[in-house]
């Protein structure tokens, strides 16, 4: 484990309850009409349901320990206006969040106790009732989980068994599986589906952890794998986004440290690109797109310094 996971995941975790509000020292990057998070965090998720941005669980950086958040935020697009809700069953970071029409999976993670989590929660956002499923049957955290039909598959792990395994999820059954247990261990950054396939980036986990750069096709049908391609910038803590024919990767941390470096993976071109860079390098951020705009939240422009802001990139 490199230095800065260190500092994040083996600091005394506390937990916060939404009143502390933390100075962004050095990123100003939320655009005028778009404001910032209530909350400075890292190592969080984001989802949108229908006119609705929600950012859930992650950490905080309080009187020198980074803490555990309490409590999740929710932007109305109408209202324009970020309000605090109650938080995740269990408050954690380093998980995933997968979105099914109402109602959003929470995977995996480290708790306040910093220990690897096999739980999973289901939040429906419409009536608010957060439903404890079946756990998973290994602990996972810097996984990655991605929904193709009515499935959701998990890969990887920081480390220990759950870097060698892929798991498959039933969502009507609610039920667990281990379908492959594999000799090259895999640290992903993120995955997506285009619909028919997965698409893992990640890399053999090793001491060094200078970044994840292998982009492979996974197909559900017949279990294969497939290797595409070398990504130009190997990196890790960074969210995977699909938009439209493109994997996209904004930011992250790299062997030199946080990048502002944003690539692209055409599937039909199959080859990368490098896009317009962000206006602010950080890690352990989150992504969404709404239209053609990407938003950015929160993350860490150096640690330990946690932010608030939110940029906006035009795709």
């Amino acid at each position: 484990m490199n230095t800065i996971l260190s500092i994040l995941f083996m600091a005394i975790l506390t937990v916060v309850t939404g009143n502390t509000r933390q100075k962004d020292e050095m990123i100003t990057g939320s655009l005028p009409g778009f404001p910032a998070l209530s909350i400075p965090r890292l190592d969080h998720e984001i989802a949108i349901m229908e006119n609705k941005i929600l950012v859930l669980g992650g950490a905080t950086f309080i009187e020198g320990r980074f803490t555990l958040c309490e409590v999740d935020e929710m932007l109305d697009l109408r209202e324009n206006e970020w309000k605090l809700i109650p938080g995740l069953q269990i408050p954690r970071c380093s998980f995933e969040a997968v979105v099914i029409r109402n109602d959003i999976y929470i995977i995996g993670g480290r708790d306040k106790e910093n220990k690897v989590l096999n739980s999973v929660e289901k939040y429906n956002v419409t009536t608010g009732e957060r439903t404890a499923m079946a756990s998973m049957n290994i602990g996972r955290d810097k996984h990655a989980a991605v929904r193709l039909g009515n499935r959701i598959y998990v890969m990887g792990g920081r480390e220990g068994e759950a870097c060698y395994t892929l798991e498959e999820y039933d969502i009507e059954r609610n039920t667990w599986k281990i379908l492959e247990v594999s000799k090259r261990p895999r640290n992903p950054v993120g995955g997506v589906s285009d619909g028919k396939y997965i698409y893992w980036i990640s890399d053999t986990v090793s001491a060094s952890m200078t970044g994840n750069k292998i982009l492979e096709q996974y197909d559900p049908s017949t279990q294969q794998w497939k290797i595409l391609s070398d990504m130009p910038t190997p990196r890790c803590d960074a969210p995977v986004i699909l938009f439209g024919n493109r994997i996209i990767i904004p930011g992250g941390w790299t062997a030199s440290g946080n990048t502002n470096v944003v690539e692209a993976y055409d599937l039909a071109e199959k080859n990368w690109k490098i896009l317009r860079s962000l206006n602010v390098a950080r890690q352990f951020h989150a992504a969404c797109i709404i239209g053609n705009t990407m938003i950015i939240t929160g993350g860490s422009n150096e640690l330990p310094n946690v932010v608030r802001s939110i940029e906006t990139y035009s795709l």
